[in-house]
């Protein structure tokens, strides 16, 4: 039961950040990018990445189906109406690999830096949330750009797009992080 428990608060607060960063993208795509038409303009600031770097360091690999339940529905939030749901063309080599491979790039960050997955909560640090947030981001934007490119016809504007999701992961994380601290610091003031 404290298995689900936990898989269910991850996955809830993936959600409530996706929500969030949904609002802020809004506001990003009322910017006229005519002259760039072939990007895949992704979430420069995806809070959700930094919900996946803490849920990973925090409970290790059992939240990992929280994790994949969470990009799942992202799915059906991202598109406009159930009819364009309905209408869209899942390729499931896509819908469920870049999840995957989104959650793969920070479990290999974190192994990479801690030598493990769960890591206790007095190794957590600044210098070691900032490695993973930045190695986590860069695996991620080269491992799932690359990925679409190979198997997803239309994709276009690689270079750029790494770009993009790089600066999106890493400043998500860090906007979230800096924001959690801030919180902490209220609450231990008090």
């Amino acid at each position: 039961m404290f298995y689900i428990s936990k898989n269910l608060v991850v996955f809830f607060l993936f959600i409530i950040m996706f929500a969030i960063q949904n609002s802020i993208q809004d506001f990003i795509t009322q910017i006229d990018f005519s002259t760039h038409a072939d990007l895949y303009l992704p979430y420069l600031i995806f809070l959700p990445h930094g919900i996946r770097i803490i849920s990973l360091i925090v409970y290790g690999n059992i939240i990992i189906p929280g994790l994949i339940l969470a990009h799942l529905l992202t799915l059906i939030l991202r598109v406009e109406s159930m009819q364009e749901f309905f209408s869209f063309k899942f390729d499931i080599l896509i819908t469920f690999g870049s999840p995957l491979l989104s959650i793969g790039s920070v479990w290999l960050a974190i192994f990479l830096i801690a030598k493990k997955i769960k890591v206790d909560e007095n190794e957590i640090n600044v210098p070691f949330i900032l490695k993973i947030t930045f190695l986590s981001a860069l695996l991620n934007a080269f491992s799932s750009n690359i990925f679409r490119y190979v198997f997803q016809e239309s994709y276009t504007g690689l270079n750029i797009n790494i770009l993009l999701y790089f600066v999106g992961d890493a400043l998500g994380a860090l906007v979230l992080f800096s924001f959690l601290a801030l919180i902490n610091r209220s609450f231990r003031n008090n």
